[in-house]
């Protein structure tokens, strides 16, 4: 399909859930739980199917290896331009916020529109390590420069939103799929090897 007909398919959806706000179809209630069924069931699901199809090029680790600098740098940034704010809360908020990029409701759908297959899984391997740094390295600032009194059940607290996140259990879900199917494979081929 044309690139320009799948973005004004997504712009026209857009503008028919403004209208539908407008008219008083739709409410923010609404709005919220279609958001917690594409960021629970939908997106999750794409991510899987995308990553269990992936080819593996020397472009990914490309990809891969810019999405690790890109985090790192934003990291560093983060902490060094706002570690020393009069309110230390405010510097852990601003902090952990810099870290990583939002890419599940815009790059996503773009970069399928436009680029089609190849588009959506290079936005999955930078996703791979953007989700890791929204996850893990962002969290660690928030709570690493938080002025509050930490504790093991603050810890846990954050451990089980990470492990639960749909999307970061979608991604490293497919990886130990696509792992187990490659060894499963060698395995076949090492028994028919010596049958044979």
């Amino acid at each position: 399909m044309d690139p320009n007909i799948r973005v004004l398919q997504a712009a026209g959806l857009i503008c028919a859930g403004y209208i539908c706000r407008q008219l008083g179809l739709l409410d923010k209630n609404d709005a919220q739980s279609l958001l917690k069924v594409s960021f629970a069931v939908t997106f999750p699901a794409m991510m899987l199917r995308t990553c269990l199809a992936l080819q593996i090029e020397w472009r990914s680790f490309f990809v891969f290896g810019l999405a690790a600098v890109h985090a790192g740098l934003l990291a560093l940034a983060g902490y060094h331009f706002f570690k020393d704010m009069p309110k230390s809360e405010d510097g852990a908020l601003l902090a952990g916020s810099t870290v990583g990029s939002n890419l599940g409701n815009f790059v996503y759908p773009f970069a399928e529109a436009i680029w089609g297959s190849v588009g959506l899984a290079t936005a999955l391997f930078f996703d791979l390590v953007n989700q890791f740094a929204l996850l893990l390295v962002s969290y660690g600032l928030f709570f690493g420069m938080s002025p509050t009194e930490k504790s093991v059940k603050m810890s846990s607290e954050i451990l089980h939103r990470v492990t639960t996140n749909p999307c970061f259990l979608a991604m490293y879900l497919a990886i130990f799929l696509r792992d187990m199917t490659c060894r499963h494979r060698a395995d076949v081929r090492i028994q028919l090897t010596g049958n044979g």
